[in-house]
């Protein structure tokens, strides 16, 4: 009806939230609504979106996740999930811990990245003591979660230790 009482899509880019406002039916934020959604439209065609990072190597990994994470008072699980050319869709936190342990389950990472469309993944987490030395758990989980992500054709690209301004790869 909007549409209708403006003369389509073309007119109401045109029109003001005041103009909409005088329309039956659409209040003061309704129109306000509706021309933030089309301004929002005109700039996704006025702009080119940015080029995401790409993760071709741990340092490319950790370069992302040092700022972030390397500093953090308490450990921190997460993923980074990638596209089928390894771009970064986003990171996600998956569980946060105590200063020296945090509970994960594969079944959370997998649900995690399925849900983001993730065809690949970077598992992370960072040390609080600033030493990124693996323990014995964290490459017992990075087995696990290499084999889970065999069974949900996501490919678990690495896994990431940052603490302070280092890293290790479990790779």
């Amino acid at each position: 009806e909007v549409l209708a009482a403006h003369g389509g899509v073309h007119a109401l880019a045109r029109c003001t939230a005041d103009v909409l406002a005088r329309t039956k039916g659409i209040g003061r934020a309704r129109a306000a609504q509706i021309v933030a959604a089309i301004e929002l439209g005109r700039r996704t065609l006025a702009t080119a979106a940015a080029e995401r990072p790409r993760v071709t190597s741990a340092r490319d990994a950790a370069q992302l996740l040092l700022p972030r994470f390397g500093s953090h008072g308490v450990e921190q699980f997460g993923i980074i999930l990638l596209d089928t050319r390894h771009r970064v869709l986003r990171t996600a936190v998956i569980a946060s811990g105590t200063t020296n342990t945090s509970v994960v389950e594969p079944r959370e990472v997998f649900r995690e990245a399925a849900l983001g469309g993730a065809s690949a993944i970077v598992a992370f987490h960072n040390h609080p003591s600033g030493d990124p030395t693996p323990s014995p758990d964290d490459v017992a989980l990075t087995r696990r979660l290499a084999a889970a992500g065999v069974l949900m054709g996501i490919d678990l690209v690495d896994h990431i230790i940052v603490g302070g301004q280092r890293y290790c790869s479990l790779k």
